[in-house]
């Protein structure tokens, strides 16, 4: 499926899908796409935010926050609207754990709502409902409803933890803590977890409790995987029903790789890695019956799955020069983006359209912004 195609370089050519590096200022290290792809969330870690037309490549609009920084962008329910978490290292002790809602139409704040006391490591929009989830370095996920500054519900799990919601039915929020622990919440009345798993991580054993050096927590399109990557202990997939750990994949953990950014393809077919090494991998996500060997179903020669459909074997694509600090699938379309120190770029399979650019979101081929 991701046999990548390095996106064109910026400036080569007048149709390609580039943004003027003026524009975008390295290091990005968030993404969001809105609702129909249509248009990137780009999160600079100088304080901006850039909104880029994913079918040119151009940045439609920017806006800055130095005071209190960007990190985590998403699009709000408003496709003119982002939401963002303030950086705590930009912002004064006083504005750390802020999350605000900006709109990219006239650059105005819209709302700031209060409630962490630390950098926010993770805000999931619900797919449905007006509410956006949010976790922080504070030990704390809360439910916020944007049209009150003050937080609906909240609940603590004692260590850094992050979050997503289901995006099949918005029904289920996950939560991954630091130390290990992944549990699973009603998202509409999140007291209590109805299940809880501690995960048993690969690689060599550690205590129990150990912290991971958590990075995302991400919900596959069809809900039934969650993938979580962390800076000591890999990436790992698990079922979302029973939070079984599901294979033992190359990539997990990604061996000598101490950063790891991690989402579904939009199909949920396969794993989108981003590593420290600039690299950007694509695993399957595709796992064999019970108590079969996970590892006989990866790379080449491996047995076709059920229904014929053949593994995607890993894939490695060196566009980025630098460590790659997030990735994001495209909601719609076969393709997806990533942002580093060096660049942000949006690729997508050469079959969708051979030997063109531009047009992300009409499936073409891949474009960059730098």
């Amino acid at each position: 499926m991701y046999d990548m195609k390095p996106p064109t370089t910026a400036g080569a050519s007048e149709d390609t899908s580039t943004a003027s590096s003026k524009e975008i200022k390295p290091a990005c290290d968030s993404l969001g796409f809105n609702a129909d792809g249509s248009l990137l969330a780009v999160g600079m870690q100088v304080g901006a935010v850039a909104a880029i037309d994913t079918s040119s490549g151009k940045v439609k609009t920017v806006v800055r926050n130095d005071a209190v920084g960007v990190s985590c962008v998403t699009f709000a329910h408003h496709p003119m609207q982002v939401l963002y978490g303030g950086r705590s290292d930009n912002a004064s002790l006083s504005k750390r754990g802020l999350v605000l809602l900006h709109s990219l139409h006239d650059n105005t704040i819209v709302r700031v709502f209060h409630g962490h006391k630390a950098r926010i490591g993770s805000i999931a929009v619900h797919t449905t409902m007006d509410k956006f989830f949010t976790a922080s370095d504070d030990g704390t996920f809360r439910v916020w409803d944007p049209r009150s500054a003050a937080c609906a519900a909240e609940g603590a799990v004692g260590s850094p933890c992050r979050l997503d919601v289901d995006r099949e039915s918005g029904m289920v929020l996950a939560v991954a803590s630091d130390r290990g622990m992944l549990a699973l919440y009603d998202s509409r009345k999140f007291a209590e977890p109805f299940k809880t798993q501690q995960l048993n991580w690969s690689g060599p054993p550690q205590p129990s409790g150990t912290p991971v050096g958590l990075h995302t927590c991400a919900f596959s399109g069809d809900g039934k995987r969650i993938a979580i990557s962390t800076a000591r202990r890999g990436v790992v997939q698990v079922d979302s029903v029973h939070l079984g750990l599901e294979g033992a994949f190359p990539v997990v953990p990604i061996v000598g790789c101490p950063f790891a950014s991690v989402d579904f393809s939009s199909d949920s077919s396969a794993l989108l890695i981003g590593t420290d090494r600039g690299e950007v991998l694509a695993q399957s996500a595709w796992q064999p019956p019970p108590g079969e060997d996970a590892s006989a179903f990866v790379g080449s020669g491996a047995p076709t799955p059920p229904g014929g459909r053949d593994p995607v074997p890993p894939n490695t694509a060196y566009r980025h020069t630098a460590p790659v600090l997030a990735v994001k699938a495209h909601p719609t379309a076969d393709a997806f983006a990533t942002a580093g120190e060096d660049c942000v770029a949006i690729w997508s399979p050469p079959s969708a359209a051979a030997g063109t650019e531009g047009g992300v979101a009409g499936g073409h081929g891949g474009g960059s912004t730098r």
